[in-house]
Protein backbone atom coordinates (compact mmCIF):
# COMPACT_ATOMS: atom_id res chain seq x y z
CA UNK A 1 0.00 0.00 0.00
CA UNK A 2 2.90 2.38 0.67
CA UNK A 3 4.09 1.90 -2.90
CA UNK A 4 0.64 2.77 -4.30
CA UNK A 5 0.33 5.79 -2.03
CA UNK A 6 3.82 7.01 -2.97
CA UNK A 7 3.41 6.53 -6.73
CA UNK A 8 -0.30 7.10 -7.30
CA UNK A 9 -1.54 8.98 -4.27
CA UNK A 10 -4.95 8.47 -2.76
CA UNK A 11 -6.83 9.76 -5.80
CA UNK A 12 -4.87 7.42 -8.08
CA UNK A 13 -5.56 4.47 -5.79
CA UNK A 14 -9.27 5.33 -5.90
CA UNK A 15 -9.13 5.47 -9.69
CA UNK A 16 -7.53 2.02 -9.77
CA UNK A 17 -10.43 0.75 -7.67
CA UNK A 18 -12.93 2.35 -10.07
CA UNK A 19 -11.03 0.77 -12.96
CA UNK A 20 -11.39 -2.66 -11.38
CA UNK A 21 -15.07 -2.11 -10.60
CA UNK A 22 -15.92 -0.82 -14.07
CA UNK A 23 -14.07 -3.67 -15.80
CA UNK A 24 -15.86 -6.19 -13.57
CA UNK A 25 -19.25 -4.68 -14.48
CA UNK A 26 -18.27 -4.77 -18.15
CA UNK A 27 -17.34 -8.44 -17.90
CA UNK A 28 -20.60 -9.24 -16.11
CA UNK A 29 -22.52 -7.75 -19.01
CA UNK A 30 -20.59 -9.78 -21.57
CA UNK A 31 -20.80 -13.09 -19.69
CA UNK A 32 -23.23 -12.83 -16.74
CA UNK A 33 -23.21 -16.61 -16.15
CA UNK A 34 -19.69 -16.33 -14.77
CA UNK A 35 -20.52 -13.49 -12.39
CA UNK A 36 -21.46 -14.63 -8.87
CA UNK A 37 -23.27 -11.34 -8.21
CA UNK A 38 -25.74 -11.96 -11.01
CA UNK A 39 -26.20 -15.62 -10.10
CA UNK A 40 -26.89 -14.71 -6.47
CA UNK A 41 -29.23 -11.82 -7.27
CA UNK A 42 -31.76 -12.98 -9.89
CA UNK A 43 -33.80 -9.78 -9.68
CA UNK A 44 -30.71 -7.74 -10.59
CA UNK A 45 -29.97 -10.14 -13.42
CA UNK A 46 -33.53 -9.71 -14.71
CA UNK A 47 -33.24 -5.93 -14.63
CA UNK A 48 -29.88 -5.97 -16.41
CA UNK A 49 -31.01 -8.38 -19.11
CA UNK A 50 -34.46 -6.97 -19.87
CA UNK A 51 -34.49 -3.34 -18.76
CA UNK A 52 -31.09 -2.28 -20.04
CA UNK A 53 -31.54 -4.11 -23.32
CA UNK A 54 -34.19 -1.52 -24.21
CA UNK A 55 -31.50 1.17 -23.77
CA UNK A 56 -28.99 -0.60 -26.00
CA UNK A 57 -27.45 -4.03 -26.46
CA UNK A 58 -25.53 -5.28 -23.46
CA UNK A 59 -22.27 -5.55 -25.41
CA UNK A 60 -22.45 -1.78 -26.03
CA UNK A 61 -22.92 -1.16 -22.31
CA UNK A 62 -20.04 -3.54 -21.61
CA UNK A 63 -17.86 -1.52 -23.98
CA UNK A 64 -18.87 1.74 -22.27
CA UNK A 65 -18.07 0.34 -18.81
CA UNK A 66 -14.77 -1.10 -20.03
CA UNK A 67 -13.70 2.15 -21.68
CA UNK A 68 -14.49 4.21 -18.59
CA UNK A 69 -12.59 1.65 -16.53
CA UNK A 70 -9.58 1.88 -18.80
CA UNK A 71 -9.66 5.70 -18.66
CA UNK A 72 -9.73 5.49 -14.85
CA UNK A 73 -6.85 3.01 -14.87
CA UNK A 74 -4.74 5.19 -17.14
CA UNK A 75 -5.53 8.40 -15.21
CA UNK A 76 -4.51 6.74 -11.95
CA UNK A 77 -0.90 7.09 -13.07
CA UNK A 78 -1.20 10.77 -14.04
CA UNK A 79 -1.33 12.83 -10.87
CA UNK A 80 -3.08 16.11 -11.42
CA UNK A 81 -4.61 14.98 -14.73
CA UNK A 82 -7.47 12.87 -13.46
CA UNK A 83 -10.52 15.15 -13.63
CA UNK A 84 -11.84 13.63 -16.87
CA UNK A 85 -11.60 10.13 -15.41
CA UNK A 86 -13.48 11.14 -12.27
CA UNK A 87 -16.12 12.95 -14.36
CA UNK A 88 -16.63 9.89 -16.58
CA UNK A 89 -16.84 7.59 -13.56
CA UNK A 90 -19.50 9.81 -11.98
CA UNK A 91 -21.44 10.26 -15.21
CA UNK A 92 -21.60 6.55 -16.03
CA UNK A 93 -22.82 5.66 -12.56
CA UNK A 94 -25.47 8.41 -12.72
CA UNK A 95 -26.66 7.20 -16.13
CA UNK A 96 -26.81 3.65 -14.77
CA UNK A 97 -28.79 4.84 -11.74
CA UNK A 98 -31.10 6.84 -14.00
CA UNK A 99 -31.91 3.81 -16.15
CA UNK A 100 -32.79 1.73 -13.11
CA UNK A 101 -34.87 4.59 -11.72
CA UNK A 102 -36.71 4.88 -15.05
CA UNK A 103 -37.32 1.12 -15.03
CA UNK A 104 -38.87 1.40 -11.59
CA UNK A 105 -40.96 4.49 -12.40
CA UNK A 106 -42.35 2.90 -15.57
CA UNK A 107 -43.18 -0.34 -13.77
CA UNK A 108 -40.67 -2.48 -15.69
CA UNK A 109 -38.84 -3.59 -12.54
CA UNK A 110 -40.35 -3.57 -9.07
CA UNK A 111 -37.14 -3.36 -7.02
CA UNK A 112 -35.08 -1.21 -9.37
CA UNK A 113 -35.42 1.82 -7.08
CA UNK A 114 -32.95 0.20 -4.69
CA UNK A 115 -30.37 -0.42 -7.40
CA UNK A 116 -30.86 3.17 -8.62
CA UNK A 117 -30.29 4.48 -5.11
CA UNK A 118 -27.12 2.44 -4.64
CA UNK A 119 -25.62 3.58 -7.95
CA UNK A 120 -26.59 7.23 -7.34
CA UNK A 121 -25.02 7.03 -3.89
CA UNK A 122 -21.88 5.50 -5.36
CA UNK A 123 -21.72 8.29 -7.95
CA UNK A 124 -21.94 10.80 -5.09
CA UNK A 125 -19.14 8.96 -3.28
CA UNK A 126 -16.95 9.14 -6.39
CA UNK A 127 -17.70 12.87 -6.47
CA UNK A 128 -16.58 13.26 -2.87
CA UNK A 129 -13.30 11.49 -3.62
CA UNK A 130 -12.83 13.61 -6.75
CA UNK A 131 -13.02 16.73 -4.57
CA UNK A 132 -10.31 15.60 -2.18
CA UNK A 133 -6.89 17.13 -2.73
CA UNK A 134 -3.84 14.93 -2.39
CA UNK A 135 -2.27 15.39 1.04
CA UNK A 136 0.82 17.56 1.07
CA UNK A 137 4.05 15.64 1.24
CA UNK A 138 5.86 16.21 4.50
CA UNK A 139 9.59 16.61 4.58
CA UNK A 140 11.32 13.91 6.59
CA UNK A 141 12.07 14.97 10.14
CA UNK A 142 15.75 15.40 10.95
CA UNK A 143 17.25 12.71 13.21
CA UNK A 144 17.53 13.66 16.83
Amino acid sequence: MKWIQRHLGRRGAALLFFCLLDLAIAWSLVDPKLTPLLRAAPSYSYIVRYTLWSHGPLWIWAAVWANVGLVCGAAAWRRGHDSVAFALAILLKLVWAGMFLAAWLTGQAHGAWLTATIWAGFAAFVGVIAGWPEPLERAPEPPQ
